[in-house]
């Protein structure tokens, strides 16, 4: 396994090897028909969403509260 400096978001250039090693034999295209990670595949790419949605909610409500458009109460 890489160094655990190489799985830093804010350090690394890109996939650490074992990942890469991983995406390459197991390209996304397959996962939907793959037995033993079409469960779990599906279960974190679901995740990855709700997060991408938390952020942008997130992220519209503290535009609205820093603008005025949200006053404090609203925002809490």
């Amino acid at each position: 396994m890489s160094d655990a400096a190489d799985f830093s978001l804010l350090e690394r250039a890109g996939l650490p090897d074992d990942l890469r090693w991983l995406t390459q034999k197991y390209p996304r295209e397959t996962w939907q028909g793959h037995g033993n990670i079409h469960g779990l595949a599906n279960m974190w790419l679901g995740r990855h969403d709700m997060f991408r949605e938390l952020g942008g909610m997130l992220t519209d409500g503290i535009g609205n509260y820093r603008e005025g458009r949200l006053a404090a109460p609203d925002f809490a």
